[in-house]
């Protein structure tokens, strides 16, 4: 059986028809409590589904903010497009996945573990990239 507002009523004339309220107090309150707690437990799923759902044709509430991969500040004014930046990638070719790469550089020296020096091209430190 679905849990919908209809079947906590029905669930809950039934128990109001049963008799249980006269013959066993305790066990009716229980019953009763029970119900009310799915009816409570419906209600609030039914207003996130209404918070989600409310908004614009994508089902986005706009109000809300949202980390997006494109600019969709059109639709959801609160939006932010997420962008790579240096030294990271975005690899999106697994459909619904968006992995993060990053690549690694790696300060050139003179190879001494002990005193390292580093080595300067034209006033600036040489790394390498390490894929």
């Amino acid at each position: 059986m679905a849990i919908t507002p209809q079947a906590i009523d029905r669930l809950q004339a039934t128990l109001l028809t049963s008799g249980l309220q006269q013959t066993n107090q305790a066990l009716y309150q229980v019953i009763n409590q029970l119900i009310q707690a799915a009816r409570d437990s419906l209600s609030g799923v039914q207003a996130i589904n209404t918070t989600i759902g409310g908004g614009g044709g994508s089902g986005a509430n706009p109000n809300l903010h949202y980390l997006t991969h494109q600019n969709d500040v059109a639709s959801l004014p609160n939006s932010r497009e997420l962008l790579a930046g240096v030294y990271i990638a975005f690899d999106d070719t697994v459909a619904n996945e968006r992995t993060v790469n990053g690549t690694e550089w790696t300060l050139l020296t003179n190879g001494d573990p002990i005193n390292p020096e580093l080595i300067f091209v034209a006033g600036d430190v040489v790394m390498i990239h390490t894929p």
